[in-house]
């Protein structure tokens, strides 16, 4: 019996110790960005575009969950359906409309596991779920499901239902060995509750998701003349304080005319 206690504590030594290892070897933190922002703002081409040239040269890729199933059209008319770029869409339904949320959560689960496997492996790389308020959304489909709408008053152990699902599919995600990005669209923020009022917009992700982000960059487009401007802002960050409030036009639009550029320290890591 004290063999076998002995025998399980050198085991989570072990686990310890590999960790600990792990990360004195790494030379920075990965990142863990979330971009939020209204549609149609650049926000997935940040992601797409998070390598160095040397990165693409060397073999990376950015994987790509996308339940905002919007990231095919950027990737084949921004990028050329670029190899490097790899995208999975785990939406399914049923034969009658409706979503499948459970094959869906799992093949979301199983993408995320072959990324792993290739981490595993040695490959080297960049993840992103675009599309977490899609997420959201589905996970409370699973206390909606079968309801009409005067039903929809739920007891606190259901709300925690969704929450776990929700928790699952990210803590899989945070706990990837690279860099990650959580893709988010803006929703509004009421006031009141009889007469709500809307006193703003906020990223659509649940409460616990910041907590868990070292950066967060907010992307708007801004119409000057004949020109637009899609410009991103650094809200936070934890790993390089001075770039707080500091905005980059990423996207120039003149009379047709299209000038892009990435934000550098997005591509090298050191946001």
């Amino acid at each position: 019996m004290f063999s076998e206690k002995k025998d399980a504590y050198a085991k989570r030594k072990e686990v310890i110790l590999k960790q600990i290892e792990e990360r004195r070897k790494r030379d920075r933190s990965y990142l863990r960005v979330g971009i939020y922002g209204e549609p149609k703002v650049c926000k997935s081409s940040l992601a797409m575009d998070s390598l160095t040239e040397k990165q693409k040269k060397n073999g990376w890729k950015v994987w790509i969950l996308d339940w905002d199933s919007g990231c095919d059209p950027t990737w084949r008319n921004n990028y050329d359906a670029a190899d490097y770029i790899e995208i999975f869409d785990p939406n399914v339904f049923n034969d009658d409309g409706s979503p499948n949320l459970e094959l869906s959560e799992q093949l979301s689960e199983d993408y995320i596991r072959m990324v792993q496997e290739e981490l595993d492996s040695g490959a080297k790389g960049k993840f992103v779920l675009d599309g977490v308020d899609k997420w959201k959304e589905r996970c409370f489909d699973t206390l909606t499901k079968g309801k009409k709408d005067s039903d929809f008053r739920f007891p606190p152990h259901l709300w925690g239902k969704r929450n776990r699902r929700y928790k699952l599919l990210m803590d899989k995600i945070l706990k990837l060995p690279c860099d990650v990005f959580l893709i988010t669209h803006l929703k509004d923020v009421y006031e009141g509750i009889n007469n709500p009022n809307p006193i703003g917009k906020a990223p659509d992700w649940h409460k616990m998701t910041p907590p868990r982000l070292y950066q967060t960059i907010s992307v708007k487009k801004v119409k000057k003349g004949n020109t637009i401007e899609h410009i991103a802002t650094i809200d936070s960050s934890k790993t390089n304080t001075p770039l707080l409030g500091k905005r980059y036009v990423v996207l120039t639009v003149t009379d047709g005319k299209i000038v892009w550029q990435n934000i550098p320290e997005l591509q090298e890591g050191t946001l």
